[in-house]
């Protein structure tokens, strides 16, 4: 049986629609309408926006190796991918001190915004820390559930849960070496590449693009391919995202474009740059680079430092080498020239995007 070929709109509205189904029966379910109050901002947060990426990319991966049949454990996976992504957003803006996130006030903001308005008892950032942090948690449940459900087949559900647990582990060592790099400002190009292969070489698309791969029984040679592609890819995307954090427009991002400079993030940008100062301009890098309180007009004369020291060429000369090594990587598998191309015109969204 050939594949059901869908467009990429086609894909989302199933993985939109299997997210608003679950979410709004985890809310009708409960029997305590406070927390359903809590459910009802998480439904807004995970349906509300998004590139949703990592389910085209499982998609195309699965049809990239020849998936046949209904779509809908692929959907499932998708899905599941999603809430996953939504678990390590809320986290992450927590541990960033992020004030917004997709264009609307972070969910922890929300939640103290909530707790202040409504009169509670005790520090509402407390309270919006901890929601979050449980919400966080509930996405991670429930992305693991619908994993669980995207097969009949206990070999490919022991495969993808392997995969899952996989993606949570690398996404976490990556979040914890982030943070002791930025406590220790230890800013090597070495250290701050292995940040963004954890946190998202090995995250992003890599995951997506394998578990697409075992529910199309793929061969050993489409596995191989899809690691390095999604690796690179993965790569890119952060290498892109390290820019926009620092050049980007809010109003487009949905995000600020000073959280980095202000929490003093190991960037790959900010270890190109500083491996490239000396004298006073090291020092003056360091001391506006992480300083909570730098103003706006400290901001603009640190984008100028990055700017003239070649170091934002750098990272574009990167996320370059990304895309020709994803590129290459694509071409070491027989697949689907539909999907190939697909994945293509994915892969160059993800590099050049400007949001």
């Amino acid at each position: 049986m050939s594949a059901t070929v869908m467009d990429e709109t086609q894909f989302r509205v199933g993985v939109d629609s299997l997210l608003k189904n679950l979410l709004d029966d985890k809310r009708k379910n409960l029997s305590n309408k406070d927390v359903g109050l809590l459910l009802e901002r998480l439904s807004v947060f995970v349906l509300g926006g998004g590139k949703r990426l990592r389910s085209a990319f499982c998609y195309w991966g699965w049809q990239g190796a020849g998936g046949s049949g209904s779509a809908e454990g692929v959907i499932r996976a998708a899905a599941s991918l999603e809430l996953l992504h939504a678990f390590a957003l809320l986290q992450d803006d927590i541990i960033d001190h992020s004030a917004t996130r997709r264009g609307l006030p972070a969910m922890h903001r929300q939640l103290a915004e909530l707790h202040q308005s409504s009169h509670w008892h005790g520090p509402a950032a407390d309270f919006g820390i901890g929601g979050a942090m449980m919400l966080s948690n509930l996405c991670l449940v429930w992305s693991s559930m619908l994993l669980h459900e995207a097969s009949e087949d206990a070999q490919q559900i022991g495969t993808l849960k392997a995969l899952h647990q996989g993606t949570v582990a690398d996404a976490t060592y990556g979040e914890v070496l982030e943070l002791i790099l930025q406590s220790e400002r230890r800013y090597d190009k070495c250290h701050c590449m292995e940040v963004v292969r954890y946190k998202a070489g090995r995250y992003m698309f890599m995951p997506a693009l394998l578990m697409g791969a075992v529910l199309a029984n793929a061969r050993p040679e489409v596995f191989s391919c899809y690691q390095d592609f999604g690796i690179a890819i993965g790569d890119g995307y952060q290498l892109r995202d390290d820019l926009l954090g620092a050049f980007g427009n809010p109003s487009l991002t949905g995000k600020p474009n000073t959280d980095d400079f202000r929490e003093g993030k190991p960037t790959v940008l900010i270890a190109e740059a500083l491996q490239r100062f000396d004298g006073g301009t090291l020092k003056r890098a360091y001391e506006l680079y992480g300083n909570p309180h730098i103003s706006p007009r400290e901001i603009s004369e640190l984008r100028d430092l990055l700017r003239t020291s070649g170091a934002v060429a750098a990272i574009e000369r990167l996320i370059r080498e990304c895309a020709a090594t994803g590129a290459t990587a694509l071409t070491r598998a027989n697949l689907a020239t539909n999907a190939k191309e697909e994945m293509t015109s994915l892969a160059q969204r993800a590099l050049q995007r400007s949001c």
